[in-house]
């Protein structure tokens, strides 16, 4: 049977026309082949592409978002402050709440840096498994993003360690004037009863 199977082959590809039709069904295979595979590994490309994309949207949404939240917190918190002060407030009275405003501030950027490095792990994945020029590019900027929210996260508690310290100097300058007062009004009194003994024995 197979013998006469490729004796029949054999006699078909003798005959010029139905060699060049079988040339062409083959070829045509071939074609559909390289298209489909080509097809496909465009569509992942182009797959790739739209997530990198994607990803990379997502990282300036999240940049900006926060910055405008933090522009309007600060802002919120500089009147409430200025609210304080105008009330007149002491200086204890006035440290607690801008402590307790700044804390809100920092936690805004923790929770930045938070969401920035799970952005940052996302690209890195992506990247890892299918590296492209778009998946590299959203690496970077995830990792630029990430550290610029380690950057707010460092900057807030700085702010936090110097308002402490403006804080300690604020209450040893406020003791010193109260001593120096006290001081003064003392030397007032003295000079007050060395005149009055003046006067009397005049």
């Amino acid at each position: 049977a197979t013998v006469a199977t490729w004796s029949f082959n054999a006699a078909l590809l003798a005959n010029p026309i139905v060699a060049i039709t079988a040339g062409i069904v083959a070829a045509i295979a071939v074609i559909y082949t390289f298209i489909k595979v080509t097809g496909d590994a465009a569509k992942e490309e182009e797959r790739l592409k739209v997530a990198s994309l994607q990803l990379s949207v997502a990282i300036d949404q999240q940049a900006k978002s926060f910055e405008n939240n933090s522009k309007y917190l600060s802002a919120q918190n500089a009147h409430k402050i200025a609210l304080l002060k105008a009330s007149g407030a002491s200086e204890a009275q006035i440290y607690k709440e801008t402590k307790a405003l700044k804390e809100q501030e920092l936690q805004l950027a923790k929770n930045y840096r938070a969401e920035a490095v799970i952005l940052e792990q996302r690209a890195y994945e992506q990247n890892r498994d299918n590296p492209t020029e778009f998946t590299a590019k959203a690496l970077k900027n995830a990792q630029e993003n990430l550290e610029k929210a380690k950057g707010l996260v460092s900057a807030g508690y700085d702010s936090l360690i110097s308002l402490q310290n403006n804080h300690e100097v604020a209450k040893v300058q406020a003791q010193t004037d109260a001593d120096n007062e006290a001081r003064k009004k003392a030397q007032e009194q003295h000079d007050k009863l060395l005149q009055q003994q003046k006067d009397a024995n005049k």
